[in-house]
């Protein structure tokens, strides 16, 4: 340990970027082995998908920009887990085609049989975790700068350690991407073990990861403004994703805690797995996605939070039409 070297930000993010690039390559391989087209959308995330909810657009951008990372996470789990199940010796990498084949020898039993074997997963200090999104924000080209004083995270992370109430957290966190607000305050989810696993659907590989996995649900923790603002705007994104998770999982209920920002306060929802909202939504975004039906204008004041406003054609023309000034965000 003592030997490590120490590397610059700058150095950091040029090492991803070229292991991104060969991810990349192997991508691009794996969807020939499939018979798809290099620029079709073939891995997505359960998570981005249920964003449907909120705009179909966003959720289409979202999941086309997460498509690297979800293939990467499609190959180590089927590297990884292939080994420990006994289907394979260490060896070098696969090949598209042996990492398919691999992938077929796994059934959903072996998942089970996994999972009953993971333990709740470790919190991670607050320091990593603002260093691994910051490095994510500036590779996505979110953020330009570190976006905050490392003594700033130092004194959240020790009042995570604490288990402050989030009240006295929250105002240190103004103004930090939010992907990175919501990491920080997983730290006050509940902990169950989880595993992350890809399943097919149709031209899709999905893949999912939940919060929790127990043998009567899956959990998912949520964080938002207020209850009002969680029950009007976000609860069909939520009950979604659980629903999806419990599809796929096989989990006969759904777990949903969301803790309100404004409070502080936390809620739970633990209700039966909607298998037929799970399926709606899969088939509401393939459509939208293959182009088989127009998405659906968010409202405005969406557009204004969204990380894709400038990408995307509807929220191009909400800007132009109305200008940043006239939006309102309701609370």
């Amino acid at each position: 340990m003592g030997n490590r070297k120490k590397v610059s930000l700058r150095e950091a993010m040029a090492r991803i970027h070229e292991a991104r690039e060969k991810l990349r390559k192997e991508m691009a391989a794996v969807k020939r082995e499939l018979g798809r087209e290099e620029d079709e959308l073939v891995f997505v995330g359960m998570a981005d998908v249920a964003q449907f909810w909120w705009c179909a657009e966003r959720s289409i951008l979202s999941n086309r920009r997460m498509e690297l990372g979800f293939f990467g996470s499609f190959k180590e789990d089927v590297w990884d887990y292939s080994l420990r199940l006994g289907y394979r010796e260490e060896e070098e990498t696969p090949s598209p085609n042996r990492l398919l084949e691999l992938r077929e020898r796994i059934p959903f039993e072996d998942i089970q049989r996994l999972l009953g074997e993971m333990s709740s997963p470790p919190e991670r200090k607050v320091e990593d975790l603002f260093w691994e999104e910051t490095v994510r924000s500036l590779l996505r080209g979110e953020i330009q700068t570190v976006p905050a004083d490392p003594e700033t995270i130092k004194r959240v992370g020790k009042l995570v350690e604490k288990r402050a109430p989030p009240s006295e957290i929250l105002p240190l966190l103004e103004g930090l991407p939010q992907t990175l607000v919501g990491r920080i305050l997983e730290s006050y989810r509940e902990r169950y073990p989880t595993i992350r696993w890809n399943f097919d659907w149709k031209e899709y590989i999905v893949v999912g990861v939940p919060d929790g996995i127990t043998d009567r649900f899956v959990y998912e923790f949520k964080t938002s403004d207020s209850p009002g603002f969680f029950q009007k705007w976000l609860w069909p994104v939520a009950m979604a994703q659980g629903d999806l998770y419990g599809h796929f999982f096989r989990r006969g209920e759904k777990r949903v805690q969301v803790l309100f920002k404004k409070s502080g306060e936390t809620e739970v929802w633990q209700l039966g797995t909607d298998r037929e909202n799970a399926l709606d939504t899969l088939k509401r975004f393939r459509e939208t996605e293959k182009g088989k039906k127009n998405p659906a204008p968010p409202r405005e004041w969406k557009c204004r939070r969204c990380e894709f406003r400038w990408k995307c054609v509807l929220g191009r023309k909400v800007f132009n039409a109305r200008g940043v000034q006239g939006l309102q965000i309701p609370l």
